[in-house]
This record gives structure tokens, C-alpha cells and sequence, in this order.
């Protein structure tokens, strides 16, 4: 149970991460259009064109967010697979061993 659970979890953790990394490039052209239609609109619309940017920087923010865990997550396994210690000899085997 706790093995599927961890499986489940870990398996949530690669999806949010594969869904930020694949927003990043259309987020990065939304962004850039903004940069390019913020040259070319007139100032009554500018308000409305720094809240769309706003909104496009929290978004920025969410994902890049999300791309750091899963960074820490992916380099937390692969420390915790150095380190981690050979498992033990099952009971039996330890017990029928040869001494």
C-alpha cells in the first residue's frame, strides 16, 4: 500500500513538473507579444495591456515554481539513491547462512 501510494505521489510530482515544462515556451511567446504590442498600442489601452502582463508573470512565477520542485525532487532521489544504504539480507537467508 505505501509503495503504490509513494508511486502515486511520485507519479503526480512528474506530471505537474512535464505540464510547467511544456508551458514554458508558449508562455515565453505570449510574453514576448506582449513586449511587441506594448510598442504599438495607444495609452488608453496600456492599463489593460500591464494587467494581461501581470497576469502573465504570476504565471511565469507558478510555473517556474513548479519546475524548481521538481529540480529539488529529481536531485533529492538521485542524492537518496547514492546514499542509500544496501538492503538487508532477509531474516531467513541471514539464518540459513553459512557462518
Amino acid at each position: 500500500m505505501a509503495g503504490r501510494l509513494d508511486l502515486l505521489v511520485h507519479r503526480q510530482k512528474r506530471f505537474l513538473g512535464d505540464v510547467a515544462h511544456e508551458l514554458c515556451s508558449p508562455l515565453a511567446r505570449i510574453r514576448t507579444g506582449l513586449s511587441v504590442l506594448e510598442t504599438r498600442i495607444p495609452d488608453v489601452e496600456r492599463k489593460r495591456l500591464e494587467e494581461i502582463e501581470a497576469d502573465a508573470a504570476g504565471l511565469a512565477s507558478l510555473v517556474e515554481e513548479l519546475l524548481a520542485k521538481r529540480r529539488w525532487h529529481e536531485s533529492s532521489n538521485r542524492s537518496t539513491a547514492r546514499t542509500a544504504p544496501a538492503p538487508a539480507k532477509p531474516a531467513a537467508a541471514a539464518l540459513t547462512a553459512p557462518s
